[in-house]
């Protein structure tokens, strides 16, 4: 099966192959596990810029209405609208906005459905850049710290609270549910013997002071990996 979607995940529609970057830009409400459009009316090209960084790039580099940018409307449920971020907002989630019922869509219709378009280059594959991989969800996996032109692991059994906190909110997230170890698995990716130590309060885990120690390429010597869940708010800040 396909990766579990959460409360606020984002995706982008009737995009043109192989660009990923580009298309209709919808979201996902938990409440009613249905995906929806986004109103154009108070979007801003900031909002653009966080939904684009959002899903993992750099930045956006156009955004409009989907049917004049050639992305065509959607259907069913629009979500949102008035979406207006501000330069430090990472998730869609925390930018003001406005939820639309599918019976009361005021001066929306699909007409007025958002198109972003976003640079390829990925956001986090920069030095500090963090992700979280094999979860269920985009919010919760293992650890990989993006350093010396490579992704690390951590191979150790606990992570303090606010290095797990620096990471959650590196990604857009509000805090952190939990951080525990998990059995190794085949990553391919170095490993670090050391756990992070970041001072309090943090935004970026790149500030955080480390000692990586790689052992070897693989897991095969590790017993442990590090398992971070974030948590953006409660899953009923957006409701519709």
């Amino acid at each position: 099966g396909g990766v579990a979607q959460r409360n606020g995940d984002l995706r982008l529609t009737n995009g043109t192959l192989p660009n990923q970057y580009s298309g209709r830009l919808e979201i996902f409400d938990s409440s009613s596990r249905e995906w929806g459009t986004i109103c154009i009316d108070g979007f801003t090209l900031q909002s653009a810029n966080t939904s684009c960084k959002q899903m993992g790039s750099a930045g956006v580099i156009n955004f409009g209405v989907a049917v004049q940018l050639g992305y065509g409307a959607g259907s069913g449920r629009i979500s949102l609208t008035q979406v207006q971020c501000g330069d430090d907002d990472s998730h869609i989630l925390r930018c003001s906005s406005t939820a639309l019922s599918t019976l009361t869509n005021l001066n929306c219709n699909h007409g007025q459905d958002v198109a972003v378009e976003c640079t390829p280059s990925p956001a986090f594959q920069y030095e500090g850049g963090v992700r979280l991989v094999d979860g269920p969800y985009s919010s919760e996996g293992i650890l990989e710290v993006f350093i010396f032109d490579a992704w690390y692991t951590f191979c150790t059994e606990s992570l303090p609270i606010d290095a797990a906190t620096a990471v959650c909110t590196q990604l857009g997230y509000n805090t952190y549910i939990g951080a525990n170890s998990r059995s190794p698995i085949s990553t391919g990716s170095p490993v670090w013997t050391t756990s992070p130590v970041c001072p309090f309060p943090i935004p970026c885990f790149s500030r955080c002071y480390t000692r990586p120690l790689t052992i070897n390429d693989s897991a095969a010597t590790c017993n442990s990996f590090i398992y971070i869940t974030c948590g953006m708010y409660s899953d009923d800040r957006y409701t519709v």
